[in-house]
């Protein structure tokens, strides 16, 4: 055999039959070496000639379905009405995968999170029509980068248990402009909102037995809606205002009934002082939850003793 100027080869033996042997040679630092780009392609990535390039294949997602390791920089686009999908234990992903996901549908879509995670602060996200985004996993959460709010549907619903005490609403559950609060309540409530400038609409469909429920920023003026009752009102980011303060041109409205612990028309200070209907042809009003005063189509009766500095005239007293 013969070396090359410039060549280097390993030279071993194969064999030893006899004194001569058998030998082979390995040439080092001749000819090129690269590696195969469809070996390495794998989620996310695809070979275009000896080169990888990115790819987000998409596919249709049905609803019920739980996301999976295989999704990872996947697009899942979702084509019917309402719909729901849940996302695994952050753990078993990791602090590395993420999906793409598109609602093509004309219902929204809600993702739910597996046990106590959360999503964006919270343990569900609803994309409405034409909403999209990635979906990213922490390792122990998960969080939207470029979420895409619909011009079309842009206002979303939150919907909240209640029953005692302070609660503090995260940055994702203040998004909401619809607000509705429910559940029985066995104390005052009051709901503590981020301190940032937004228009909400707040129902409160809570069974109140008496109690209140307050929005407050803890830095303002505060605002109570009262039971089976809604509010518009507008944070400054510090204080709730009322968001109708003047009425322009011709306009009537219309209350719901109310109850004597709870009348229609209240004060702020004081939501179970005000006026109600308590049955057909009858009107109310409540002092502190007990029915002062009752108008129906026959007369009026008072409960409890009167003192009139003027006197009483006309009709028969009995």
């Amino acid at each position: 055999m013969s070396v090359a100027a410039g060549e280097s080869k390993y030279i071993y033996i194969i064999t030893n039959p006899d004194a001569q042997g058998t030998w082979g040679n390995i040439a080092f630092g001749t000819g090129t070496s690269s590696a195969d780009a469809a070996t390495l392609a794998g989620y996310g990535l695809i070979a275009s000639g000896a080169t990888l390039n990115q790819s987000h294949p998409s596919a249709a997602i049905t609803t019920g379905t739980t996301f999976a390791a295989t999704d990872r920089a996947q697009t899942r686009v979702w084509g019917s009405g309402s719909g729901t999908a849940t996302l695994p234990a952050a753990a078993t992903l990791g602090n590395n995968w993420f999906t793409l996901f598109k609602n093509n549908g004309s219902g929204s879509f809600t993702i739910s999170c597996t046990g106590a995670e959360l999503i964006d602060g919270a343990a569900t996200k609803t994309f409405n029509p034409s909403e999209s985004a990635f979906i990213v996993c922490t390792g122990t959460a998960y969080v939207t980068i470029g979420y895409g709010v619909s011009s079309q549907f842009f206002y979303t619903a939150l919907v909240k248990s209640v029953t005692t005490g302070n609660y503090l609403l995260s940055s994702n559950e203040a998004s909401n402009t619809i607000q509705e609060y429910v559940g029985t309540l066995t104390g005052n409530v009051t709901i503590t909102y981020p301190a940032v400038v937004n228009f909400y609409v707040v129902s409160n469909q809570t069974v109140a037995g008496g109690f209140t429920l307050t929005l407050t920023t803890g830095l303002g003026y505060t605002a109570v809606v009262p039971a089976g009752q809604q509010i518009t009102v507008i944070c400054d980011g510090t204080n709730f205002l009322n968001a109708n303060t003047v009425q322009a041109g011709a306009s009537s409205f219309s209350l719901v009934d109310g109850t004597v612990g709870s009348p229609s028309v209240s004060f702020a200070a004081e939501p179970s002082t005000g006026i109600y209907r308590p049955g057909t042809g009858e009107i109310g009003i409540s002092v502190l939850g007990t029915q002062r005063l009752k108008a129906t189509t026959t007369g009026v009766s008072v409960t409890g003793t009167g003192t009139f500095s003027g006197g009483v005239q006309g009709g028969t007293f009995t």
